[in-house]
């Protein structure tokens, strides 16, 4: 900067896109913080870019930042924080988790997206369909026949869902509690067609890996 871009955010996306990378320079240097990351800049014996000192000096502390589910960045030029362009045709989950949350358990986390529409994002690991999970989208849809118009099955993880609990499932084979597995078995198919005959649209919307569960639930959707 400014020898190939003027905004730093352009440098984060090529970054990811050229190497794969899930954060970029700026974003990674936001997470550890900025007196952190001049720190170690200055304990490698560099000095960081003078606008860098001057962002600081002036009281931003961070690259970026998230305001009304929108994501700033810091604009070297106007030395103020400004909207990354071409945000209001798509909804970011990460801008919106806290503010736009209307339940949550260990398995999801259920988002109010605005105009009548509900978004169900799973938080298991590698999205994985356990008790949890399946007790989250039947309050989903609970509360989406209610008061809302429509649901979305989604999320912005690297992976939609692998599918059922596995390790879950085993353990209760390995007990042998064979009822206890086909009531989760049930369960599972029970919540499925719920979601086909929805008194209201439900949309499944898959990326990455929609493997066993995860397939169904895209299906039924």
């Amino acid at each position: 900067i400014p020898e190939i871009t003027d905004n730093l955010y352009k440098i984060d996306d090529a970054m990811k896109a050229g190497y794969g990378w899930e954060h970029g320079p700026f974003q990674i240097w936001d997470a550890i913080g900025l007196e952190k990351g001049l720190e170690f800049i200055n304990a490698e014996g560099q000095e960081a870019a003078q606008w860098i000192n001057e962002m600081k000096d002036s009281g931003i502390s961070s690259f970026y930042s998230i305001k009304e589910g929108n994501t700033y960045f810091y604009d070297i030029s106007s030395k103020t924080m400004k909207k990354i362009p071409g945000q209001d045709a798509f909804i970011i989950l990460d801008n919106i988790r806290k503010s736009k949350e209307v339940f949550k358990n260990s398995g999801v986390v259920v988002e109010d997206l605005g105009d009548g529409i509900l978004n169900v994002e799973f938080q298991s690991k590698m999205n994985t369909i356990g008790g949890d999970v399946l007790a989250g989208l039947n309050k989903a849809l609970d509360m989406a026949e209610k008061d809302f118009q429509g649901l979305v099955v989604g999320n912005q993880a690297a992976n939609f869902s692998v599918g059922a609990n596995i390790g879950m499932i085993f353990m209760m084979a390995v007990e042998q509690e064979y009822d206890e597995l086909n009531m989760a078995i049930k369960m599972f198919q029970d919540t499925m067609m719920r979601m086909r005959y929805s008194a209201i649209p439900t949309i499944s919307a898959p990326h990455g890996m929609t493997l066993g569960g995860g397939c169904e639930l895209s299906l039924h959707a």
